[in-house]
């Protein structure tokens, strides 16, 4: 036996290997995957891409070069193995070198290393293109013509949203660098639903939209009613609900006065703004274009009973105008579709219900906040000499955040609110105020002494202070003579400004301050025995000092027990 014969049978074992790993590797990364790869992974990725993918798009031709390389190199190895053996030993040892070294780990390793492989042997594998190009391009050329040009893996929505499951289920993809969780699966999924769905499957019904006449006039009340209602856009109608004219948008109420109660006919009439409907069965991705080439967020929706295919073969088209039977069934918003496609609901700081089911009322912590805020405005509503509930707390608010004397309170709220509930609030009428001459109802009178702060309610107050008499005019919400509650409380406080009444009605909240300094009292005596009674709790006998960090520990539990009152009276 030659020397040369073990050699050359070795060199054949590698290249049947190399043919076969490469068929498998190549063969299973289709052009899609690696344009994905090239353009998407990562650097080495990218790299390895580049280079393989022209290759691969040859598709048939590549796959005969490889097939019938790994032929003639087996068939030469059984026979070289048959020539230096006997026919039996020949032919069990080619089948174990090609089944274990040519098949199995070749193939093994390039299921998983396919990409690295098939770019670090890409000149070799031109090579044999090259060379066996007369025989496999005829039969490439057939293929081609028989099977059609190849074209890579793609995916119907229903695969998509399986491969997106698998991406977030699996742990090995995980681990591989899928990067993708249960919210980025609901997001993606919402995406490719979002089509199935139509207008009546996320519309707010008509007897769930809050909508007003168009004979309507803005006075305070009804403006009042189109905040508390939490919406920005308020569908108008005539006569009907059914009979929508226009849509009132909330700023465009900035700029009107209540007391001149404009109709809302009049700033329909100034916009012009057109209402464009929508039909109930159509789908969300059509209205979603809408909403982009219409510049509205908000479409009525209708449903027509006659005619309806017509309608279909429109639905695309804009400002269009329905001459047949219809009726108003709802409204959808630009919110309402975004809420598809994400598939969860999107709440922002003015709503009063989670959904446009309204069955879920938003947080009442959050509904609390602007219930006081609206108490701001409550004088123009609220008539006589007693304050609501609603009222006294929004004082205590004001008080507190506004008033510097008052912030000791902040944890005490009810010690607060029972000082407020007592203290005396004065309503004057145009008739009353009317009776005290040319310079109105006076509050304060310069050099005279005083012992209550006052809160304007309602109404406006002209305040002259300082040796030019600088005159200053104030309104709702404004608070006088705070700083006696700062002065020497066994001193007479002596005003040292005027203030009159300049309005046509007024309602002022009177607060002593001799009931101020007991109120702060029995705050401080209250602080005093908590403190005493959490060193006790300690250890530490009364008449003994505390250390700092004794002390420490008390502020901690003090400032602990107030946030839990705080908390407490906000549940409330």
């Amino acid at each position: 036996m030659d020397w040369y014969y073990p050699v050359i049978s070795a060199a054949l074992v590698l290249l049947s290997g190399l043919f076969s790993g490469l068929t498998l590797g190549l063969l299973s990364l289709d052009t899609t995957n690696l344009e994905v790869l090239q353009e998407a992974g990562d650097e080495t990725e990218q790299k390895y891409a580049k280079v393989i993918r022209p290759l691969r798009k040859t598709g048939n031709l590549l796959l005969c070069t490889l097939l019938l390389g790994n032929t003639l190199v087996n068939t030469l190895l059984s026979i070289m193995l048959a020539s230096i053996l006997n026919s039996w030993q020949g032919f069990v040892s080619s089948t174990f070198l090609i089944l274990i070294f040519g098949e199995i780990i070749p193939q093994a390793t390039c299921s998983k290393y396919g990409l690295m492989v098939g770019a670090r042997t890409i000149y070799l594998t031109k090579f044999f293109m090259a060379i066996l190009l007369p025989l496999t391009y005829p039969i490439s050329w057939g293929l081609d013509r028989l099977l059609g040009q190849e074209i890579g893996i793609l995916y119907n929505r229903s695969e998509l949203k399986r491969l997106i499951e698998i991406h977030v289920q699996n742990q090995d993809v995980s681990e591989q660098g899928g990067m993708l969780d249960a919210e980025d699966q609901v997001m993606l999924t919402g995406v490719l639903d979002y089509k199935q769905k139509v207008v009546n499957d996320v519309m707010t019904k008509l007897e769930k939209v809050f909508m007003i006449d168009v004979q309507t006039r803005l006075s305070f009340e009804t403006i009042l009613d189109i905040y508390k209602s939490g919406y920005t856009r308020i569908p108008v109608y005539e006569k009907s609900r059914d009979n929508v004219v226009g849509i009132l948008y909330a700023k465009d109420l900035i700029l009107v006065d209540p007391s001149d109660e404009v109709e809302v006919r009049t700033i329909l009439a100034f916009h012009e703004k057109k209402v464009i409907k929508v039909l109930d069965t159509t789908p969300l991705n059509i209205v979603f274009r809408m909403f982009k080439t219409s510049f509205v967020h908000l479409l009525v929706a209708v449903h027509l009973d006659e005619n309806k295919d017509m309608w279909i073969q429109n639905v695309d088209k804009m400002n269009h105008t329905l001459q047949c039977p219809q009726r108003v069934v709802g409204i959808i918003t630009l919110e309402d579709v975004l809420e598809e496609v994400i598939k969860a609901e999107i709440v922002d700081e003015s709503d009063r219900f989670t959904d446009n089911l309204q069955n879920t009322l938003v947080p009442s912590k959050r509904r609390k906040g602007m219930q006081r805020y609206l108490e701001l405005f409550s004088y123009r509503s609220n008539v006589g000499v007693q304050l609501s509930e609603n009222e006294r707390d929004a004082v205590r608010l004001f008080l507190v955040e506004c008033c510097p004397d008052f912030a000791t309170f902040s944890k005490s709220s009810r010690a607060l609110l029972k000082y407020i509930e007592d203290s005396q609030v004065v309503e004057m009428t145009e008739e009353q105020l009317q009776g005290h001459g040319d310079l109105g109802y006076c509050l304060f009178t310069k050099g005279a002494p005083s012992d209550e702060v006052m809160i304007m309610l309602a109404g406006t107050v002209e305040v002259t202070s300082g040796k030019e008499s600088f005159k200053t005019s104030l309104g709702p919400w404004s608070i006088l003579g705070s700083n006696m509650l700062s002065s020497i409380r066994s001193k007479t406080y002596i005003t040292d400004f005027t203030a009159y009444v300049k309005s046509d009605y007024c309602r002022i909240l009177k607060l002593n301050r001799t009931k101020y300094y007991m109120l702060l009292d029995k705050e401080k005596e209250s602080d005093r025995n908590l403190t005493l009674s959490q060193l006790q709790e300690r250890g530490i006998p009364e008449g003994e000092a505390p250390d700092e960090s004794d002390m420490e520990d008390v502020q901690v539990d003090l400032f602990r027990r107030s946030s839990s009152e705080r908390e407490e009276n906000d549940r409330l």
